[in-house]
């Protein structure tokens, strides 16, 4: 029984890791969107679109290794 207790923590870690990787590109690629449209100057301002575009940026490379890490089981 014992032997098994790490398996089941990659068995239930992994989704869970995926979800969060998931989510954070998606985020940013929601703030990629953002950053298009401050920037286009739709009422917003080039400082907060430039700051939405490096933050989208980090969060859809930063998620993306999180899903292929967690995917491919290296993440310790």
């Amino acid at each position: 029984m014992i032997e098994s207790v790490p398996e089941l923590f990659d068995l239930v870690t992994a989704p869970l890791l995926t979800l969060a990787g998931t989510t954070l590109v998606g985020g940013g690629l929601f703030a990629e969107l953002q950053s298009a449209t401050a920037l286009a100057g739709d009422g917003g301002s080039m400082v907060f679109g430039l700051w939405l575009a490096v933050m989208g940026a980090v969060g859809v490379i930063g998620g993306a290794k999180v899903v292929r890490d967690a995917v491919t089981g290296q993440l310790s």
